[in-house]
């Protein structure tokens, strides 16, 4: 049923469409789901059962029926894949339709405060932005968190947005990264966004600047950017859900 109803539905969205123009339209708006992975999100959104106790193969864990592990298991690479995900459509967002001459990882943002000491490797920004509000450049910092977590799932169900709240918090907090982004000029901006593709407020709000500088570039409605941008994050972060869950599960 799951399956037809995936089928019938894109299918209505590009009827009267010829094979070379679906193709380019899925290519083109990012929103396009292959169906076995529409199927297995679709389920775990309707709190459907899809696994019989079975143990995980990737890290021997017990796989739970609704497949919320799949979504937080740190084995097989597949939460770096995510990351990787959101971070590159992000950058393309900002590079070519924002027109932000934005940077990937870039090094050196954490230099030593002091010529004696030596100098700092990490790289606190996934996506760097070289000019933010206050003419300050800002590191992006990206992450997707499960509010099934046993360190939140408690306060989640009653709390929207928990996780990605309090995890915002903990990139701030990891090694001081915010104070000494600060130390060096530069705003330090967590970009967390939880599994079901929704957002931190404080990330929402860099995605809502992004949009509107599109917008003006484009002579487009923001708030019309703005939803795209937040449908192709959440179609690559769910996509990458239900590939995790299929390796998992099959």
């Amino acid at each position: 049923m799951l399956q037809s109803y995936a089928t019938s539905l894109w299918s209505s969205t590009l009827r009267g469409q010829d094979p070379c123009a679906r193709k380019k339209f899925e290519r083109a708006s990012g929103l396009a789901v292959p169906a076995a992975e529409f199927v297995a999100e679709m389920k775990y959104r309707l709190c459907m059962d899809q696994s019989a106790g079975d143990w995980c193969p990737l890290c021997d864990s017990v796989l739970d029926s609704r497949g919320n592990h799949c979504r937080c298991c740190i084995a097989g690479g597949d939460k770096t894949v995510r990351h990787n995900k959101v971070r590159n459509a992000m950058f393309a967002f900002c590079v070519q339709e924002a027109g932000i001459q934005a940077e990937l990882e870039r090094p050196g943002l954490l230099l030593p405060m002091r010529p004696h000491e030596p100098g700092n490797a990490r790289r606190p920004a996934d996506v760097y932005l070289p000019q933010w509000y206050g003419g300050l450049p800002a590191a992006l910092d990206f992450a997707v968190t499960s509010p099934n977590q046993v360190a939140y799932v408690g306060t989640a169900a009653n709390v929207a947005l928990h996780a990605s709240i309090s995890y915002s918090e903990t990139k701030r907090a990891h090694l001081n990264t915010a104070a000494a982004c600060a130390a060096q000029g530069v705003t330090f901006l967590p970009m967390v966004c939880e599994t079901s593709g929704a957002w931190a407020p404080e990330a929402s709000a860099v995605l809502k600047q992004v949009a509107r500088q599109a917008a003006a570039r484009a002579g487009r409605p923001a708030s019309e950017l703005y939803r795209s941008l937040l449908q192709r994050r959440s179609v690559a972060v769910r996509t990458a859900n239900a590939r995790a869950h299929l390796k998992r599960v099959g």
